[in-house]
């Protein structure tokens, strides 16, 4: 796919009318394959603080539509991508030229496994109560159902035992949430009692 194909698939012009919620959930939600390198020449030109607020509003709202009881792996797994994502997304906002291009494919890299996942290779089985039919479909279309239960008469079970989460490198992982992390620490730090403290110094 070129990137001018996933802009028209956006419905945008241009990379910087990415800026609302819809065109992240259209970008993750989209069947079609999507090129990583359509994909890094749009995130590349998107401010990533904008990006991370994105992840983060759109992965709570998928953890919402997991049944807990049934998907504690895949509920997990989420989190862990929530946390590896949005710490690095922080980590290319506050970062130097040099290491923003560093950090810029590794977070495109892991948007894109995560999509790909999400829509097509994480697989659910879904079993109709009223007749146990049993439908296999991937996570995002049984959050979609499990969603809708309560507007249709039609109640499912769901199986998540072939939902098997991909490996993610623990170093990323380590590593994004330890700059969340610093990030956070620097926001609640008192500016004036750090002030005072230089005074008195």
């Amino acid at each position: 796919m070129k990137f001018e194909k996933l802009l028209e698939i956006l419905d945008i012009e241009e990379p910087e009318e990415f800026k609302f919620y819809e065109n992240f959930a259209d970008l993750i939600e989209y069947e079609g394959e999507i090129a990583y390198d359509a994909l890094f020449s749009l995130i590349k030109k998107v401010d990533i603080v904008t990006i991370g607020e994105f992840i983060e509003t759109y992965l709570d709202d998928v953890l919402e539509g997991i049944p807990e009881e049934d998907g504690i792996d895949a509920y997990t797994f989420i989190v862990s991508v929530k946390m590896m994502l949005t710490g690095l997304a922080e980590s290319i906002a506050t970062a130097e030229e040099d290491e923003e291009r560093d950090e810029l494919p590794i977070f495109v890299e892991e948007i894109y496994k995560f999509r790909n996942w999400f829509i097509r290779d994480s697989i659910v089985h879904m079993s109709k109560e009223n007749d146990k039919t049993i439908i296999s479909v991937p996570l995002l279309e049984a959050i979609i159902s499990y969603r809708i239960e309560k507007l249709n008469k039609e109640h499912y079970s769901y199986n998540f035992e072939d939902c098997v989460p991909y490996e993610i490198d623990e170093y990323i992982v380590s590593y994004s949430t330890a700059m969340a992390e610093v990030e956070d620490e620097e926001e609640d730090a008192d500016p004036y009692l750090e002030e005072t403290e230089d005074r008195e110094v």
